[in-house]
């Protein structure tokens, strides 16, 4: 889980450096560094540029430079009108938009209110009264009266249908909903147009107002050149920098890529190691659980009860099932009392039994057995006591606690009994 939660996190840093860095998946270091060589060539050709310009460069002003400023002011006056002009739109288009999300406020409205008449014609329009439910007075009826009327006001009803009416309402309200949204998604795009066109004209009105104070406070040709490719080289160099910077970004995502390749792998390992678990997990389930199948029904086999499934217990099917604490023995979970501390007995002596010959079992060595529930008379309890001696005759390190007011003579000694048995006649006070 820790390893997911890595990557799931180095895939979100990866998607964030591209965005910040504005490439995609098949960008490559060796695109980096040749956008690196082709802002650097031209860093150099824009100083080689400079250093010619300036040797060529009369200590006064050009010729034609009174005509470049008069078109200078010319442009900035015709962008400054344009930007006007484009200002005035946006704002215009934004008081459209607020129309159009107003009236969508109000048709939202006028159809919610529609609804609501609509079900309260539904549950209120056809009922009768036969008293005002303002004054409580007897409401007479008109018997001469030819037209239909109102139940409550007595007004004619109008002619037409009001479900027809009221589709017809609601389909038109819809309609201007729809046209509406539409006005509203294509002023947003001529919006978004517009605010394009006036940052690019704002930007161009930038420029031009830096030429034209250069050219104002230039006094020869040489000033202008130095003016002039100053903004140049450090824009150039501001790019050269965000390049190199770039390169070392796009060296982090590859360093990140490198380490979720690896975590990758180490997924898909430890995503192997569990099915493999998983896998051996089930078949050893299988296998503990046949194990103890096999054992619990010798032991029912070996009861002298009365119960036929017991009897044949080995040559039925059976499924154990500790979640629901259910045993079925040929499809039968429920027995007689009896029986029932017989069958859950010889469970809990063959867990154990599995638990002492398995060394990978988790059960520990020990086990407390009741026989004294389920009203289990003496011979049959007495066959149980035995079949559970035998059943651990060779084996060793473990421990068995039993309870029963009938204990057979095989347990009725020093070496497996707690103190003296009393027998049916037998008693502490006499």
């Amino acid at each position: 889980m820790e390893t997911t939660s890595s990557i799931e996190q180095k895939n979100s840093d990866i998607k964030s450096y591209r965005r910040l860095l504005n490439i995609d998946e098949s960008t490559t270091i060796e695109n980096i560094q040749e956008n690196i060589k082709i802002i650097h060539d031209k860093l150099s050709l824009s100083i080689l540029e400079k250093k010619d310009k300036l040797n060529e460069a009369s200590p006064y002003m050009p010729n034609g430079f009174s005509e470049k400023i008069m078109n200078t002011s010319k442009n900035i006056a015709e962008l400054t009108k344009d930007i006007k002009y484009l200002s005035e739109k946006e704002q215009y288009i934004n008081s459209e938009i607020t129309d159009c999300m107003l009236f969508s406020k109000s048709l939202q409205f006028r159809i919610k209110s529609l609804n609501e008449s609509k079900n309260t014609f539904v549950v209120l329009g056809e009922m009768s009264f036969n008293y005002c439910p303002s004054c409580f007075s007897t409401i007479s009826e008109n018997e001469n009266a030819t037209t239909c009327k109102c139940s409550l006001c007595k007004s004619d009803l109008p002619k037409y249908s009001l479900e027809e009416k009221y589709t017809e309402t609601l389909t038109e309200l819809k309609y201007q909903q729809r046209q509406n949204q539409k006005t509203i998604t294509s002023l947003n795009s001529n919006l978004l147009d517009t605010k394009e066109v006036l940052i690019i004209k704002q930007n161009e009105l930038r420029n031009l107002e830096f030429i034209l104070r250069d050219y104002s406070t230039s006094t020869n040709e040489r000033e202008i050149i130095i003016e002039e490719y100053s903004k140049k080289l450090s824009l150039i160099e501001k790019n050269l920098e965000d390049a190199i910077s770039s390169q070392e970004t796009f060296l982090k995502i590859d360093n990140i890529i490198q380490e979720k390749k690896l975590e990758e792998t180490e997924l898909i390992k430890l995503e192997k190691e569990i099915e493999l678990k998983e896998e051996n997990s089930k078949e050893r389930r299988f296998s503990v659980l046949n194990s103890i199948s096999k054992y619990s029904k010798r032991l029912l086999e070996l009861d002298i009860g009365s119960e036929e499934s017991f009897k044949h217990a080995t040559s039925l099917s059976d499924e154990i099932n500790f979640s629901k604490d259910e045993w079925s023995l040929g499809g039968r979970v429920a027995f007689s009392d009896s029986s029932n501390v017989v069958k859950k007995s010889s469970l809990q002596i063959a867990m154990l039994k599995h638990a002492i010959k398995d060394p990978q079992c988790r059960l520990p060595n020990f086990m407390i057995l009741d026989f004294e529930c389920g009203d289990l008379n003496a011979p049959r309890s007495h066959r149980l006591q035995q079949n559970l001696l035998n059943t651990f005759t060779n084996d060793t390190n473990f421990q068995v606690i039993i309870t029963s007011s009938k204990v057979c003579k095989e347990l009725n000694n020093n070496t497996y009994g707690i103190g003296k048995y009393y027998d049916t006649n037998d008693y502490i006070f006499k």
